[in-house]
């Protein structure tokens, strides 16, 4: 998430713009417009409150904030609870929490690994309420005010969804008066459309096993679409009906795919991955009521674990041991840098906040060469959950604390 740019988090107190309500913030590509200050240092934390297990971020519907958690039984990792949680933006505190058991996932040779695993999808706000997904495929949809359950969905038994490999990662999406859940299985689809006030379902879609990416909403041709890299293949979807318009089939099936697709102008996406083999730039082109779908180039670049990040003709992300530049034009690699590895960007006012894999938070610049850092302070433990901005604070995650930074 970007060229000669600078990296860090704005934060403040009571008003939240209600502005990062969903995986990705306002268009689910890790931009936001919230400028970050000159120089961020461990001054700007304004609190920290601890959390359970879990790689969920942070999101908020103007007056709340919420994530979800897990907590392992001692005894028996494979089983344990999980929560949707609500907190006062001012000082981090717990308005509300949603608990519910969880154990082996029914379906698939998943266990919730070594105690060590917690929910990893971000949950989405629509409508005045809270719709997550947990580690075993738990879906939930809770009035954001008070908290109460307004039903419940089990993806491995309501919809046929086999787990990937490290449990469900891909977050809900809204999209108008639904909710996109990525589901995905043999014999289930890889999408579907829920009425997030009462789970009734719209639609489905796909035939799919499930990756961990998010959905994306975008235009493309011109058309409102639905653009969603499952496990084998990236394909686009009519809203309205989850017709599939056009498909790309990876070349390497069967394997996991973690980055959202990142949608560019000129009907451009690029996806990466295990199952992509690599980096992958697509053009979708439309033929009267018609879509088609090419590959422009290739790139030996394999981005998997974080978020990515493009500012003009320049990608920016992590992959194998470093944070590097690609350019967009054709794949060229134009610079790693080995010390921002597993780093998550954001960009806030057009500039880089980065957050190391360690738990760095900076602001940066992307420059010939490298990430330059204009300031920043270790801010977390070992993180694997993007920054967020909600309103004027950014906010972190790791295994053991929530902590929020001012951004003015």
């Amino acid at each position: 998430m970007t060229r000669g740019l600078l990296c860090l988090l704005v934060a403040t107190a009571p008003a939240l713009a209600a502005d990062w309500t969903r995986f990705g913030g306002p268009a689910g590509d890790f931009t936001t417009t919230a400028v970050p200050p000159d120089t961020l240092t461990d001054k700007a934390v304004a609190w920290r409150v601890p959390i359970g297990l879990g790689e969920s971020g942070v999101v908020g519907d103007g007056t709340r904030l919420f994530t979800t958690d897990g907590v392992r039984d001692k005894g028996d990792p494979t089983r344990g609870t999980e929560r949707v949680i609500a907190l006062d933006p001012k000082n981090g505190k717990q308005l509300w929490e949603h608990k519910y058991a969880v154990e082996k996932l029914p379906k698939g040779d998943t266990p919730v690994k070594g105690g060590k695993s917690g929910p990893q999808a971000t949950p989405c706000v629509s409508g005045g309420r809270v719709i997550a997904i947990g580690y075993t495929g738990h879906v939930s949809a809770l009035d954001a005010a008070t908290g109460k359950v307004l039903w419940e969905k089990e993806l491995t038994t309501d919809f046929a969804a086999v787990s990937p490999e490290f449990g469900f990662a891909g977050s809900p999406v809204p999209l108008g008066e639904l909710v996109l859940i990525p589901t995905g299985g043999k014999k289930g689809p890889a999408l579907v459309a829920l009425d997030p006030a009462t789970g009734k379902e719209k639609w489905r879609t796909g035939d799919d096993a499930a990756s961990c990416a998010t959905p994306q909403v975008v235009k493309l041709c011109g058309t409102e679409q639905i653009v969603h890299l499952s496990r084998n293949k990236v394909s686009g979807y009519s809203p309205a009906d989850g017709r599939e318009l056009w498909t790309y089939t990876l070349p390497m099936p069967g394997l996991t795919n973690v980055p959202s697709p990142l949608v560019l102008a000129d009907d451009r996406v690029v996806i990466s991955g295990q199952g992509a083999n690599g980096l992958k730039l697509l053009k979708v082109t439309k033929g009267g009521d018609q879509f088609a779908v090419k590959e422009v180039w290739k790139a030996a670049p394999k981005f998997f674990y974080c978020t990515w990040v493009a500012a003009g003709d320049v990608l920016y992300g992590a992959w194998g041991d470093g944070f590097g530049a690609v350019s967009l034009k054709d794949g060229e690699v134009l610079w790693e840098d080995k010390k921002w590895k597993d780093a998550n960007p954001v960009l806030a006012g057009g500039v880089p906040l980065l957050l190391s894999g360690k738990g760095r938070l900076a602001r940066c610049q992307f420059a010939d060469g490298g990430v330059k850092e204009g300031s920043g302070f270790d801010a977390t433990g070992r993180s694997w959950t993007p920054p967020t901005v909600v309103g004027d604070r950014v906010y972190l995650r790791d295994g053991k604390e929530v902590v929020a930074v001012n951004l003015r």
